[in-house]
């Protein structure tokens, strides 16, 4: 696409405005990468992107706002460089995520997922699993398309925090087995599965946009640090919910007995009550009822939610100072700071979008391309 059709930055004013006109250049070319997924696994991908319900029926969007994947566009911009150079690499990303979360959900045995049961649970788990397959290979033969001078650089940094992501998905399926799990070991999960990923995303999008190494370097460290925010705000959620809404916190964490990093601070205290919280991990049995509400009060008491909320504030002040020295027009540095302040505020890994605010009901499904010949990694 031609730096014509390029987005009209200067009407960016508020971090709404970004998601939105993230959401409006990723959503109709996710619609064409996922068309090139077969039957029978295209349903369950276009469900997981909330464009279709369990029968294949059009809905209203009821998919994920990207505000992570966003990071790629955004970080794409810090030397004035296009959004649309950096769409397909932000498309790769979107897939990957849906990949990650969809197997993340088989393994937590989770059942809902932005209020709509998860694609396992409609459709079964060897369903869900090769779906997931299939968007992966999806974005790899996405990104294995991109020729120019950045495209085997974003290849080597997003295929690295893949395997990362995969050895942090395993230590954490091991550490829920294991009775002393320290904080320590919780944070490399985090960083696995989410800071090195955000991380990557940052540096691809400021690579494919064509900045220089210490600009490029720099926003792989604001990701990094906003990675480890958006975690720990996922945490805090997970155990008192949104400040401010009615719905009680789900707790699904605790229910599962998920030894997160918020609860190994907790256990790591000191605090004469975090024996109580610790039997409690060690129990097998389902939770009884109020135990739920209890074990979040002990993580708190034992200080556990000061903990992970002065990491957060940390955590974004470096994101500010990396992302101040990286981006060369102020302006747009201080929109990208209040766009990080908005993980501190909600969940942004994969909330839903209002309907209100969703855009254009979904237009009917693509068929599935037919094979074609991929260019070799590279090539021109």
């Amino acid at each position: 696409m031609s730096d014509s059709t390029e987005l009209d930055h200067s009407a960016l004013t508020t971090p709404d405005h970004v998601v939105s006109a993230a959401r409006g250049l990723l959503l109709p070319h996710l619609r064409k990468l996922v068309g090139r997924v077969p039957a029978p696994l295209h349903d369950p991908c276009a469900y997981y992107f909330g464009w279709v319900d369990e029968a294949g029926r059009e809905v209203v969007y009821r998919g994920p706002s990207f505000r992570a994947v966003t990071l790629v566009l955004l970080s794409a911009g810090v030397e004035g460089g296009s959004w649309h150079r950096a769409q397909p690499v932000a498309g790769a990303c979107a897939l990957i995520h849906g990949y990650g979360l969809i197997c993340d959900d088989v393994i937590d045995k989770d059942g809902m997922r932005r209020g709509f049961p998860t694609v396992w649970k409609t459709f079964g788990v060897s369903t869900a699993v090769l779906a997931a397959d299939a968007l992966l290979m999806t974005a790899l033969a996405e990104l294995a398309e991109q020729t120019g001078p950045a495209a085997a650089d974003v290849r080597r940094v997003l295929f690295g925090a893949m395997y990362g992501a995969f050895r942090a998905q395993a230590l954490d399926a091991r550490h829920q087995q294991q009775a002393g799990v320290c904080l320590r070991q919780a944070l490399e999960v985090v960083d696995g599965k989410s800071s090195d990923w955000v991380a990557a995303c940052c540096e691809a999008g400021a690579l494919q946009g064509g900045a220089g190494p210490e600009r490029v370097a720099l926003m792989r460290s604001f990701g990094w640090h906003l990675g480890r925010v958006m975690q720990l705000r996922d945490d805090v959620l997970d155990l008192y919910g949104q400040a401010g809404q009615d719905a009680p916190p789900r707790r699904d964490d605790l229910r599962s007995r998920k030894k997160t990093s918020i609860v190994c601070a907790a256990l790591e205290s000191g605090h004469a009550l975090r024996d109580e919280l610790a039997s409690y991990y060690q129990r097998p049995h389902a939770p009884q009822d109020g135990e739920l509400g209890r074990m979040a009060d002990l993580v708190e008491q034992c200080g556990g939610r000061a903990w992970a909320e002065r990491e957060i504030a940390h955590h974004l002040r470096q994101a500010h100072s990396r992302v101040r020295r990286a981006v060369k027009d102020r302006r747009t540095a201080e929109l990208m700071c209040a766009y990080a302040d908005q993980f501190t505020r909600q969940s942004v890994g994969d909330e839903p979008v209002e309907p209100s605010r969703a855009g254009r009901p979904a237009s009917p499904r693509p068929r599935p391309e037919r094979a074609r010949t991929r260019r070799p990694p590279g090539s021109t």
